[in-house]
């Protein structure tokens, strides 16, 4: 079992590099002395083959040796960390956990309210959650939190005007929505030329054209 790929998904934003090296210091607290490099460990297989010395097998041994050990350590520390009896603080691991969380629909996705709550990035993974379950109401809780984000901002007034358009039918609201969505374009696209800007601009328009006719 190879646990560094799952690892990286956890670290990767809380370190400049995520290897195996990287999380044994600093989430194992095992540092190797005289380690042989895992690049060198062939060859030196080859030169044992070769002349019969033991020296460099050794310490192959013991390099292997402390992979396992690290593999065996890692798998209960992320054991751990899904039960919640791993403590972890460090947002950026926290917002990892709920990305996997979200992907894998799993409800410690909110588990990790109190800790997150006010991340956007976590709240935007709420939002879609609760969106993916139809739970319209919920879903525009959050989506309201989101317009002040610089991030989710337009994502936030197209899922806002979506909801009241299709759920609550208050079109003079949805209409609000979309204005504001539609003028937040407008000003991407003085801004750079984009097709995708343009052509999103253009479904606002006739967003807001459909919402004026079903408001007289």
């Amino acid at each position: 079992m190879d646990l560094l790929h799952l690892a990286r998904r956890l670290w990767k934003n809380s370190y400049p590099a995520c290897n195996l090296n990287t999380i044994e210091e600093n989430i194992l607290n095992r540092y190797r002395e005289n380690d042989i490099p895992g690049a060198f460990i062939p060859q030196a297989y080859f030169d044992f083959l070769n002349s019969g010395r033991v020296n460099e097998i050794i310490q192959i041994i013991e390099h292997n040796y402390f992979d396992i050990l690290s593999l065996g350590e890692l798998f209960l520390i992320i054991g751990n960390i899904e039960d919640g009896f791993y403590d972890i603080n460090d947002e950026k691991v926290l917002l990892q956990i709920a990305q996997l969380a979200y992907e894998q629909k799993s409800m410690q996705l909110y588990t990790l309210y109190d800790k997150l709550k006010e991340s956007e990035d976590y709240l935007y993974l709420l939002a879609c959650d609760y969106k993916r379950k139809r739970n319209r109401k919920k879903a525009e809780k959050h989506w309201q939190c989101l317009i002040a984000s610089k991030k989710y901002h337009f994502t936030a007034l197209e899922e806002l005007a979506k909801y009241h358009e299709h759920t609550t039918k208050n079109y003079n609201k949805a209409l609000e929505y979309a204005e504001k969505a539609s003028a937040h374009l407008q000003k991407i696209g003085e801004l750079k030329t984009d097709f995708g800007v343009e052509s999103r601009f253009y479904s606002f328009q006739r967003r807001i054209i459909r919402l004026k006719k079903k408001i007289s």
